[in-house]
Formats: structure tokens, C-alpha cells, sequence
């Protein structure tokens, strides 16, 4: 995963495991933060936006799916990511 902020997008840099069922599925990338999930679809450049207001750790999972991360629905990941907090939190 290239740097990145909040409202920002990014690039990911991941496999598709061969013996996956994946073929041809939309991919999303899944922030899971302490408190809830967000679900970006990718692009077919691999990238997807971030979502704004995110901060502290964050982990990032590609998924096949919109609403739900599980074993059957990873394609790939987690990524660590970290953001800033804001000033007046």
C-alpha cells in the first residue's frame, strides 16, 4: 500500500491466489478500524479511496465482498495503516 491520507486514494499492491474462486469478482478494500468496517470498491488500477476521517491504526483487507470480511471473502492482506489524529482530538 502507497502513503496515504484520509480523502486521499491509494494504490495496492496485492495477488489474486490462483486457486482462488475470485475471477471476475469486484473487489473492495475493507478499513477495519476499532469501532467499525468501511467498504471501498478497488479499481482496475488497484486503487480505492480512503475514506476521510479515519485515524490511529487501521487495517486494511481486500475483499470480495461489500459488507462482510471472513476467511471465504479475503483475497488478501491486512495491511497496517496509520493516520495522524487531529489536532483537537
Amino acid at each position: 500500500m502507497s502513503p496515504t491520507a484520509p480523502g486521499t486514494s491509494v494504490r495496492l499492491s496485492f495477488d489474486i491466489p490462483k486457486d482462488s474462486d475470485n475471477n471476475g469478482k469486484p473487489l473492495f478494500a475493507a478499513f477495519v478500524t476499532g469501532t467499525e468496517t468501511l467498504f471501498v470498491p478497488i479499481n482496475d488500477k488497484r486503487e480505492a479511496g480512503v475514506p476521510k476521517g479515519l485515524f490511529g491504526t487501521v487495517y486494511v483487507i481486500v475483499t470480495n465482498d461489500d459488507g462482510k470480511v471472513t476467511d471465504g471473502t479475503t483475497v488478501a492482506g491486512p495491511a497496517m495503516a496509520r493516520f495522524s489524529y487531529p489536532s483537537d482530538a
